[in-house]
């Protein structure tokens, strides 16, 4: 609560120096008539005028010296001596409702709220002139008093409730015509900006990782992590990789796939998934280029690791395949869609799966051994190639 001393004592202090200023006026001004008055009918000061006059004069060094309770002490002497004189009476209110505001200033530099409460009470049964203190002083203090408690919740769980919590704080009226207050309710307002930002770019990597999560999985929700993802950032890389593939712009995707391509971490893992995720529309030359790429960097993302065991697949290096098919299990289960799609690519293409010794409900010896030479002739071919 460090920020409420200049922000209570630009709103409630009475003001010292002008304060001051005006009480050694008033009391001149007094004096001198008071003065005349005593001496036009007699030669002598009397014993009683004398002292009040002595009182007065030690009360100006008294406030000369900014000792205000020994002002106000000695203003209830003469107070005192001279009942009948209102201003007297007026002048020791005064200085008693400066003094109390000094008290109530020095308690909220402290942050000493329940202080502050005391002295506003003490100000409520103070006598004359001190209920004003009291209708300037009590709404800012509940004000502060709310804000303390706004503020002990402190740090707040999301930036929504931050959001609730400011949005109260800027009704506070009674505090909203002090300059470190609007200052303080700036830092706010800024705070708020970077915990939005903060959250958006961890809803962000949560959605791309469970995007990449889907694409291995061949999850139908897909399409809806996508959207979801172009909501928060509509220029994210995957969303241009995806988007120039579909135009039809391979080239560009194949320019950016060159080994000697400089790709950040991120923009890696958006071309490994946009790339894995629309496998069937991938050019030959473009998985080429792709095949080279991953076998120069590791993998940036689990769809990664799916590409390059469909690339190396497609290039008949089974060695590699079964390298990728290995490192890919041991992190996530992949999609049965894509074991497929491996079988093809590594054994033989489905349409000869369709031949009389694979259909058999009861194959016999014979069905087996013509499983066998198709094998066999398909790797021949794999071989030759």
């Amino acid at each position: 609560m460090q920020s409420v001393v200049p922000l209570f004592g630009s709103k409630v202090n009475v003001g010292r120096s002008e304060g001051y200023c005006q009480l050694r006026i008033l009391f001149f001004a007094g004096f001198l008539v008071l003065s005349g008055l005593c001496g036009c009918d007699r030669d002598e000061v009397l014993p009683r005028d004398r002292l009040r006059l002595q009182l007065v004069a030690e009360t100006f060094e008294a406030l000369a010296a900014g000792d205000g309770e020994e002002a106000c002490r000695l203003l209830e002497r003469v107070q005192d001596i001279a009942p009948d004189q209102d201003f007297y009476r007026a002048a020791l209110a005064h200085e008693q409702e400066r003094q109390r505001t000094a008290r109530l200033n020095a308690r909220l530099a402290m942050g000493d709220l329940e202080g502050a409460a005391a002295v506003l009470r003490s100000a409520d049964h103070g006598g004359a002139g001190t209920g004003a203190l009291a209708a300037r002083a009590q709404p800012v203090l509940d004000a502060l008093t709310a804000l303390t408690a706004d503020l002990r919740v402190l740090p707040y769980a999301s930036a929504d409730a931050a959001a609730v919590a400011l949005a109260r704080q800027e009704q506070r009226e009674a505090l909203l015509s002090a300059p470190a207050y609007q200052a303080w309710l700036q830092r706010r307002r800024d705070r708020l900006d970077r915990l939005r930002e903060r959250e958006r770019r961890v809803a962000l990597r949560e959605l791309v990782c469970a995007y990449d999560l889907a694409v291995v999985s061949a999850a139908p929700e897909a399409g809806l992590i996508l959207a979801q993802i172009a909501v928060l950032e509509p220029a994210h890389p995957l969303l241009y990789w995806i988007e120039t593939g579909l135009a039809g712009d391979w080239d560009r995707v194949r320019q950016a796939a060159q080994p000697q391509s400089v790709l950040t971490p991120t923009r890696q893992a958006a071309l490994e998934m946009a790339a894995c995720g629309h496998w069937s529309l991938l050019p030959g030359n473009l998985r080429q280029t792709l095949f080279r790429l991953l076998r120069e960097r590791p993998t940036a993302s689990l769809a990664g690791a799916l590409l390059r065991t469909l690339l190396a697949g497609a290039a008949g290096d089974a060695a590699a395949a079964a390298n990728s098919v290995r490192e890919l299990a041991a992190l996530t289960t992949v999609a049965p869609s894509w074991v497929g799609i491996l079988l093809e690519l590594g054994v033989m293409e489905r349409a000869q799966f369709q031949a009389g010794c694979w259909r058999s409900p009861c194959p016999a010896v014979t069905d087996f051994l013509d499983r066998v030479v198709q094998l066999r002739e398909q790797f021949r071919e794999d071989s030759g190639r």
